[in-house]
């Protein structure tokens, strides 16, 4: 008898050689994307690699990173980084440029004043602050912010995706903190426990920066989405990448702090150029935890 799994396997993989490419998604700047490489891109780039004979893609981690530019530095191990959201591209992005003379300004002071050549380093922290502040202008227009409610759109996104709570909650958090390790939150806010969480997510006055960060996730998943399925319909393959270890500040640690030997570090060991090892300061797993747990947790992410 033969085993199913593997012939559909073998029929999935192709056995021809594909030549690619590995890439930071911020580093595809175009005349377009001219600040930093966007969601938006990617199909730009696949007429690039069907030109060049580039068969595949491999993107380094798109996971939100907070302050930390690493791709490795998983802020989140589910959630997009609103960095590489193309601004232009959101439904609410053309009423609110010809209508508000302040966004209008302030986004082309945006673009103006973040120029990158592929020189040098493009300024995260500046680039991140500010579109931070400009997709919060943008979220403003919505019916969501003014109403504190998500749309039947919302509504149905965060169903599909239920990690967005522990998020949402996290990332308000983090705000109110000014981006502070969790660890040095009021002892009442670390840790707090699924129960409590639910709570703050459901609760009024938090709705609507909860709902916030939701929004931007939903808005960065549709470019992503659409983005990839471009260079799919070209015949390009796009492969991820993901940050196999959590930060210690990251959402899944301060939520589901089960999951991690909080105790424990990861590295490497001594090597000619580290004669100390490395202490990478992401916390190891419990799979001990884990396994009890079924793996939910991986399987989520996976």
């Amino acid at each position: 008898m033969k085993n199913t799994k593997t012939v559909e396997l073998k029929n999935r993989i192709s056995p021809e050689r594909t030549t690619g490419i590995s890439i930071p998604l911020g580093a595809l700047c175009t005349k377009k994307n001219t600040v930093i490489g966007e969601y938006t891109v990617l199909p730009e780039l696949a007429k690039f690699c069907k030109k060049a004979g580039i068969g595949l893609i491999q993107l380094l981690p798109v996971n939100d990173t907070g302050t930390q530019s690493s791709p490795y530095s998983g802020l989140s191990a589910f959630a997009l980084h609103p960095i590489y959201i193309d601004l232009t591209a959101l439904p609410e992005f053309e009423a609110l440029y010809a209508e508000d003379k302040k966004f209008k300004k302030d986004y082309d002071a945006f673009v103006k004043d973040n120029p990158y050549d592929g020189k040098k380093r493009y300024n995260y922290s500046a680039i991140l602050n500010k579109k931070d502040e400009l997709l919060r202008a943008l979220y403003q227009t919505t019916d969501i912010a003014k109403t504190e409610k998500p749309s039947d759109e919302l509504t149905k996104w965060i169903k599909n995706n239920p990690w967005i709570v522990n998020y949402a909650v996290y990332k308000n958090l983090k705000f109110k903190y000014m981006q502070a390790s969790w660890k040095e939150w009021k002892k009442e806010d670390q840790n707090p426990g699924e129960k409590d969480i639910e709570k703050r997510w459901t609760d009024s006055k938090n709705q609507k920066e909860n709902l916030f960060y939701a929004w931007t996730q939903m808005r960065a998943n549709q470019q992503f989405k659409t983005a990839c399925d471009a260079v799919k319909k070209a015949g390009i393959i796009i492969k991820g990448d993901m940050p196999i270890l959590m930060n210690e500040d990251s959402c899944d640690a301060w939520a589901l702090p089960g999951i991690f030997n909080q105790n424990l570090r990861a590295g490497s060991p001594v090597d000619n150029e580290n004669p100390s090892g490395q202490n990478w300061g992401f916390p190891t797993y419990n799979w001990k935890y884990l396994k009890e747990h079924d793996y939910n947790w991986w399987k989520d992410r996976l």
